[in-house]
């Protein structure tokens, strides 16, 4: 590996690391579901730019986004509300080994 990819990985884990305490301290001013939507929103809008959108499977991506976004993200974003961002982080993370 070189120098670029450490450089490129280390950002990675920065960014996933102050993920955690950005959505922390959304959940105190908005409620998780809205700030879930708020964040597939916000991707959707950004990378709708660079590819045109697959309309014929757009029926399994509506089924994905609901699965993923309103629960996956919606449960760990109503579970930053009460408790600590560690705690959270750690479960987060542990889903990648078991997937």
């Amino acid at each position: 590996m070189n120098l670029l990819d450490s450089l490129a990985a280390i950002l990675v884990a920065i960014i996933w690391g102050v993920n955690i305490a950005v959505v922390k301290m959304g959940v105190a001013e908005f409620p998780p579901i809205f700030l879930a939507g708020i964040r597939f929103l916000l991707v959707a809008l950004l990378l709708i730019w660079w590819d045109r959108p697959p309309w014929k499977q757009m029926r399994m991506i509506g089924i994905l986004s609901v699965a993923f976004g309103g629960l996956h993200f919606g449960g760990i974003f109503f579970g930053l509300g009460g408790v600590d961002v560690s705690i959270v982080a750690i479960f987060n993370l542990l889903s990648v080994p078991f997937a």
